[in-house]
């Protein structure tokens, strides 16, 4: 059985340890070839991968009543996801089956699922609602034609697909749903926003700059610094992925706290990578998931849902702003030093980049991707389990 990540108790006991003893977890080094940022053989080899990976499409709360949609592409591929009458969540490819034209576009709710090109129509399980003029078509089109669902499971709050290029004869419980287990679900957050940004980055850059805290008080000075530790993480994997705790400066008055009524929500960012392509991000009163899809070896498109349990207020979203703009503020921040690395890779100067044992969760990233990319492309068996704590 797959470890799971620890408690709140046991991460807190660690950290206080780390403060008092000015440490943090240590892993193994790792050295990745920078050809490995730049090939393009390698690139499509890594593309093709992801495509085989399961992976989160959406969280639940962005399709919440029955006709609600979300579209977008995921590795490349269009794709969308709807709520059905009967409840399910379903997952489609984005293309009508007469000339294969996009079926929807963006977010929103509809009762049929209409082609704007011709019209053809689909009730919300898929099947062929109404063809016009269907007497210009065979008999038995219908039949044949409805749209193409890709296997996938609602898992505690987040949208799994199998793949886009998995098994489209897989139906929805092609995926079991306790292989990707959350402890604490997301299915009692409400979606807030949804943003869309692409950045001229290789997407495993970005998923780098989420798994370290070695960069804290040289790259957010301002900004996380002082409320958080620099180079003080605990860090944790679950198979093929990885949970990286910020602890807050905060976090010292629960010394005095019983041990078994700490906790870390309020008092840290935990950052968890869901392998291969998305990071689950806890502040204190919202949840950031983001998704990040390669589009080119230098190029990559990064989909954020914010999500939050707290009440919509007369006045706001129901949760402090402060916060958000500081998330926010850091974020730039990640994206310049990430973009100073991707400069970095056409100076020459290096063969490799060093990742030390105080980075030994990026470490993990890339000896499971390695690992994928050396497989026989049995992606079933990259599907392990996490615990995603709050």
């Amino acid at each position: 059985m797959t470890e799971r990540f620890a408690s709140d108790a046991e991460v807190v006991e660690r950290v206080l340890t780390h403060v008092r003893d000015s440490t943090t977890d240590l892993g193994e080094a790792w050295f990745e070839p920078v050809d490995n940022y730049r090939d393009h053989a390698r690139f499509e080899a890594e593309l093709s991968a992801l495509r085989r990976l399961p992976a989160v499409f959406a969280p639940a709360a962005s399709v919440v009543e029955p006709g609600d949609y979300l579209a977008r592409e995921a590795f490349g591929v269009p794709l969308f996801v709807n709520r059905g009458r009967d409840g399910r969540a379903r997952v489609f490819r984005n293309s009508c089956r007469h000339r294969g034209a996009a079926v929807v576009d963006g977010q929103g709710c509809a009762q049929a699922l209409v082609c704007n090109y011709h019209g053809w129509s689909y009730r919300l399980d898929g099947s062929i609602a109404h063809i016009p003029h269907a007497d210009g078509f065979p008999e038995d089109i219908a039949d044949e034609r409805s749209l193409v669902e890709l296997a996938s499971c609602e898992a505690n709050g987040l949208i799994i697909i199998a793949g886009p290029d998995g098994d489209d004869s897989a139906t929805s419980t092609g995926i079991d749903a306790p292989q990707l287990l959350l402890a604490d679900t997301l299915g009692d957050h409400r979606l807030v926003s949804m943003t869309t940004e692409e950045q001229p980055i290789n997407w495993k850059v970005l998923i780098e700059q989420t798994l370290e805290g070695y960069h804290i008080r040289s790259a957010h000075r301002s900004t996380f610094y002082p409320v958080q530790y620099d180079n003080l993480n605990v860090i944790e994997f679950s198979g093929t992925h990885s949970r990286v705790t910020y602890p807050y400066r905060n976090i010292e008055r629960q010394a005095t706290i019983n041990p078994a009524e700490r906790k870390l929500r309020g008092f840290s960012t935990t950052v968890t990578h869901l392998f291969p392509n998305t990071i689950v991000s806890t502040f204190p009163e919202l949840t950031l998931v983001s998704v990040i899809d390669p589009l080119a070896i230098d190029c990559s498109r990064i989909t954020t849902f914010m999500l939050t349990t707290a009440e919509p207020s007369p006045d706001g979203e129901g949760f402090a702003a402060d916060g958000l703009a500081l998330a926010a503020e850091g974020a730039v921040e990640d994206t310049e030093m990430s973009l100073a690395v991707q400069s970095g890779f056409r100076a020459g100067a290096n063969d490799t980049i060093v990742f030390g044992r105080n980075e030994s969760a990026i470490g993990h990233f890339h000896r499971n991707l390695d690992d994928v990319l050396a497989s026989d492309g049995d992606e079933q068996s990259m599907a392990t389990p996490v615990q995603l704590k709050q």
